[in-house]
Formats: structure tokens, sequence, C-alpha cells
């Protein structure tokens, strides 16, 4: 996440601004604060609103692995020793399987119980996957998807990508909020909020796309 420190704070304040003219003014007030244009700022929100988003997706699915992790660690303890004499058996074998795992039985008429323990991933939210909606639209109007590194790959030369800023003075190609402001102020991208409705349609897609292979 490339969002300036000192806007960090103030873009917190203006997500929770839920009337759309009080959102405006916030970000006039910041960029006369700041001596930028709004749309400088509005690129960084946008970039801001989104990985705070992913981030708070991964906090969730996080918090749900550990409880996972708990059920099964205790699901492996309870499966010790198990015989087809043992009571509860029946309950057990659904509460194994319910956790993906597996209860067969061996030649020698034991049952073997196979528990994967989740695995916690820690770090960063990572690269946004090709299929999800950006929030910005190119100049002939089109949604990007995907990460904005990847667009200026794709749709600008090497030359454009040199001439527009994309690269920091170290070299390194920029990405998220930074990629983003260098590219909505060389006019190649505006930037547009994605709908809640046009972001679960693109998920079902790709879910079902990755289904269908």
């Amino acid at each position: 996440m490339t969002v300036k420190n000192e806007n960090a704070a103030m873009f917190g304040l203006i997500a929770q601004a839920g009337d759309i003219a009080l959102r405006a003014s916030m970000f006039a007030n910041l960029a006369a604060l700041r001596s930028v244009a709004p749309s400088v700022l509005e690129a960084e929100f946008a970039i801001f609103a989104e990985e705070n988003a992913k981030k708070l997706a991964s906090e969730v699915k996080q918090r749900e692995t550990i409880a996972r992790r708990a059920r099964v660690d205790i699901l492996a303890k309870e499966c010790e020793g198990l015989t087809l004499e043992s009571a509860g058996l029946g309950d057990l074998i659904s509460r194994v399987n319910e956790e993906g795992g597996i209860v067969a039985l061996t030649p020698s008429l034991n049952l073997m119980v196979t528990l994967e323990m989740p695995k916690v991933h820690k770090g960063g939210t990572g690269k946004p996957p090709a299929w999800r909606p950006a929030a910005f639209r190119d100049s002939a109007g089109d949604r990007v998807y995907g990460a904005l590194t990847d667009w200026a790959r794709d749709n600008l030369t090497e030359t454009e990508r040199q001439s527009k800023g994309c690269y920091r003075p170290n070299g390194k190609f920029r990405s998220g909020a930074s990629m983003g402001t260098v590219l909505v102020n060389s006019g190649d991208l505006v930037v547009s909020t994605v709908p809640a409705a046009e972001m679960a349609e693109a998920r079902a897609k790709a879910e079902a796309a990755k289904a269908a292979k």
C-alpha cells in the first residue's frame, strides 16, 4: 500500500462519509490543504478503499481459519484410537467429513482418520487477481481489471511508461496508489468506484470459469 501516511487518516474519515456531497467537499478541502488536484487524491483514495477491503477480507478469512484449526485439533484428539465399536462413531465420521477429512477402513478392519490442519497465512494482501474490477476506467470508458501494473505493461509502450512516470526515481515499477496517481494525472485512467453488484458479478464469473476447468 503506497497511500501517503498523512492522507491515510483523512481517507479513513472520508470513507465513512455516506453523503456524496460531503465526500466531495472533504476531497476539495484536503486537496486545498495538500496543494494538489482533487483527482490525485481520488486516485489514492480508490486504492486506499480497495486495499482496505482486501485487508478486511483477509483478516476475516484468517480468523475463520484459526477457528477451524481449533476445531480440527479437537476433532483429531477425539478420533485418536477410533474403532468400529467407538461410541458416537457416526457423529465423529460426519464431523470429519465436514472438515474435509477422510475416515477409511484398513485391510485389517481398523479405522484410519485423515485430517489436514488448515494453514494460517500471514502477510500482505498481495497482487489483486486478474478478474477483480479496479476502481478505474480507461479513456474509452472501459473498466480496468486486475493490477494497475499489468494494465500499464499491456497498454503502454516502454517509452510511454517512462515519460508518464510509471517508474520510481530508484527505477522500480510503481504499483498501487502510486501507479493510480500517475495514470490519472496522465489522463490514461479516471477514477470510477466499483459498485458491489459489479464486484459480485465479476467474482461469480471467475469462480464459474475456475469450476469449469
